[in-house]
């Protein structure tokens, strides 16, 4: 039996962490975010790994959380596509994914909530330009808040007037 040197010890250590940081970043490229009728799922490899239901979503930023939260990223680059969602319930209130278009995303979020809980305020508005006074926890004066029944429905076209 030939032992082995610390040279070659020292290149099957090497070789067998940048094997699994390769494969940490592949696993990472397949996580997916699928709403279904009740819950939020975050999938990987088709497998449901954890499931967010809709009518425990309080609001959903595009800002990162000051405390802790779960990260759910499904790319490297995740500054133009982290979508935060707020829970109501639970030890972690936030939940950061990584969806390939957020607004798109946020519409389709937006429309499956307003069915499960058709009082979430937030899920009403259509930018998050009108969000921001629900996430700085001010009261808007009600000249500024936009009338929900003249708002579009997500994904219906704007029609021209």
């Amino acid at each position: 039996m030939v032992g082995l040197s610390p040279m070659r010890i020292a290149f099957l250590c090497l070789g067998g962490t940048v094997l699994v940081l390769l494969l940490l970043a592949w696993c990472m490229t397949q996580i997916h975010f699928r709403i279904g009728s009740r819950h939020l799922k975050i999938i990987l490899f088709g497998f449901t790994i954890r499931r967010i239901d809709l009518s425990d979503i309080a609001y959903v930023s595009k800002r990162e959380p000051r405390g802790l939260a779960e990260r759910w990223y499904s790319t490297l680059k995740t500054s133009h596509r982290v979508l935060v969602i707020e829970r109501k319930t639970g030890l972690r209130k936030f939940v950061c994914i990584t969806p390939q278009n957020r607004y798109v995303f946020l519409a389709d979020l937006k429309a499956a909530v307003r069915r499960v809980d058709p009082a979430a305020e937030w899920a009403a508005l259509r930018a998050f330009e009108d969000t921001t006074h629900l996430f700085k926890g001010e009261v808007r004066s009600p000249d500024k808040t936009p009338d929900v029944s003249t708002l579009p429905e997500a994904g219906t076209p704007k029609t021209a007037s």
